[in-house]
């Protein structure tokens, strides 16, 4: 966190909030205060609710209650407004493989952009620097469809950097990431907050999720929890909401999570057992 922010201003703030995809209710009067300077990871079990929220959050699906930006109601924002103060990265976004990297990143700038003109000096400048903030500065003639998953990602997370928004909202940015990558995500988001910027980031892995400020516990469509990730009330509903299999462990001063195993009933047939009758009966039948 930023030592300087202020830990009373808010940056997103969800006021009875409630979504349905397909005519299904998804959200169900939900109410989520995001402080500024902060990196707030949501997690959950599958079919929480999760990308929903920051999807409403982001002003991105139609929702019935209130979604405020630094306290103004996003709807009395105007769209350039908007784009210039939120930045989006979602899950298996379309884009043109034939862009060139580069020119996908400066997508990125287009809110800071007059209408018909062309890229500034000072676009350009924000481009690179996205780029090479998550190491992709090296493809930025390639087309973006000569990019494996981990690299297309990297590139797109470049572009939502560039739009140097106050709030970035994630949306599993670490799909295709390896390891190292991962890592280096982590060193990013801590530098942005450092520099006071808020983000907001849906993950699965929860040991990843555990690093943030602030988690945000969600189950069928509700927030069953927020609070500071190092606080063991956030770790007894952690556990909770996944129903006890997990478990949070301090390992040099950093929060794991860590799957708990259910004993396998006695009479249960191990499953290699089952896996080896069904090969012998194959081999004795060729």
């Amino acid at each position: 966190m930023n030592a300087a922010a202020n830990v009373n201003a808010v940056a997103l703030q969800a006021v009875r909030l409630n979504a349905s995809l397909g005519g299904v209710a998804v959200l169900h009067d939900v109410d989520l205060t995001i402080y500024a300077g902060r990196w707030t990871s949501i997690v959950g079990p599958n079919g929480a609710g999760k990308s929903t929220l920051l999807k409403a959050l982001a002003n991105l699906l139609p929702a019935q209650g209130e979604v405020r930006l630094c306290g103004q109601n996003v709807h009395a924002l105007g769209r350039r407004q908007r784009a210039q103060r939120l930045s989006w990265l979602g899950q298996n976004e379309t884009v043109a493989d034939d862009l060139r990297v580069a020119d996908v990143v400066m997508l990125g700038r287009l809110p800071h952009q007059n209408w018909l003109a062309g890229a500034t000096p000072e676009d350009h400048a924000v481009v690179e620097q996205a780029l090479r903030s998550t190491q992709a500065w090296e493809w930025r003639d390639r087309s973006l469809g000569q990019l494996a998953g981990g690299e297309r990602q990297r590139v797109l997370l470049a572009r939502a950097l560039a739009v140097q928004a106050e709030v970035l909202l994630m949306d599993e940015p670490l799909v295709n990431l390896d390891p190292p990558h991962q890592a280096d995500w982590l060193a990013l988001v801590q530098a942005l907050v450092a520099r006071g910027k808020t983000v907001v980031s849906v993950l699965h892995e929860i040991t990843m999720a555990l690093q943030a400020d602030d988690m945000v516990i969600m189950a069928r469509g509700r927030v069953l929890h927020q609070g500071r990730s190092s606080d063991p009330a956030t770790h007894t509903a952690l556990s909770a909401v996944f129903d006890h299999r997990v478990a949070v462990h301090c390992l040099q001063g950093q929060w794991l999570a860590l799957p708990v195993q259910v004993p396998v009933p006695a009479h249960a047939t191990p499953i290699y057992e089952h896996t080896s009758e069904h090969t012998s009966e194959h081999s004795s039948n060729l």
